[in-house]
C-alpha cells in the first residue's frame, strides 16, 4: 500500500523562515498550530520525495538527560544511504495517516510518539517541549523535508536503541558533542546550538 505523508508547502515555511537558509525557527505549540492552519496535507511519498516546493513534515525529538544528550550514529542497514554513518541528536520520522487523531498538534505529537517509540525504548508519557521548526536548504534531504523539533527530558539516562543492527546509541555532552559537530547531521548541529545556548 502506497504511503501518504505529512506536508506543507514549501513557500510556507518559507515565509516563516525567512531568508534563512538553515536554523531553527522558535516556535510555541500555539504559533506552531496557528502557523500550519490549513496548510498541512496528506500527499502520497512516493510522489513528492523529490517535489522542492513540498516539504515533508518530519517529527524530530532530541532526548536529553543529566546533562547529556542521546546521539544515534545510522548504520549502513539504515534506509536513508543519505545519511549513512552520520551521528544524529535527533529521533522520529515521517507522520502518515497512521497518526490521524484530532487537530495539527495531536496529529504531530502522534506521530512523534509512534516514531520515538519504533526507534528506541524510552519511558511512556514524558511531557515534550516544542523547540520549533528546523530548515535546512543547503542538502538534498533539507531541500524536501522540514523538522518539527521537540526536546523530551528523562531520568537516569532511561533510553537505548530498539534496531541495533541500524543505529547505535551513545549519552554525550554538549562539549562531546561539538568536538564531533562535523560528523553531525546538519539538523543535528541546528538542534544542538539551539539547545546548548
Amino acid at each position: 500500500m502506497r504511503e501518504q505523508i505529512l506536508t506543507i508547502p514549501r513557500a510556507t515555511v518559507d515565509g516563516l523562515i525567512g531568508d534563512s537558509r538553515t536554523q531553527l525557527l522558535p516556535m510555541t505549540e500555539e504559533r506552531f498550530v496557528e502557523a500550519v492552519k490549513g496548510q498541512i496535507s496528506y500527499r502520497y511519498r512516493d510522489e513528492v520525495e523529490g517535489d522542492t516546493t513540498i516539504k515533508q513534515l518530519i517529527a524530530y525529538v532530541v532526548v536529553r538527560s543529566e546533562g547529556q544528550i542521546f546521539g544515534m550514529r545510522r548504520l549502513k542497514k539504515q534506509t536513508e544511504a543519505r545519511l549513512h554513518n552520520r551521528l544524529s541528536i535527533g529521533v522520529g520520522g515521517h507522520i502518515n495517516t497512521e497518526d490521524l487523531a484530532g487537530d495539527e498538534l495531536t496529529v504531530i505529537r502522534h506521530g512523534l510518539l509512534r516514531e520515538l517509540h519504533e526507534e528506541v525504548w524510552i519511558p511512556e508519557g514524558l511531557p515534550m517541549r516544542l523547540l520549533g521548526f528546523i530548515n535546512d536548504n543547503t542538502t538534498e534531504v533539507g531541500q524536501v523535508h522540514t523538522g518539527i523539533c521537540y526536546l523530551i527530558d528523562v531520568e537516569g539516562h532511561d533510553c537505548r536503541v530498539r534496531e541495533t543492527e541500524k543505529m547505535e546509541g551513545v549519552w554525550m555532552t554538549p562539549d562531546e558533542l561539538y568536538a564531533h559537530y562535523e560528523e553531525l547531521e546538519t539538523w543535528s548541529q541546528i538542534a544542538l546550538d539551539a539547545i546548548a545556548k
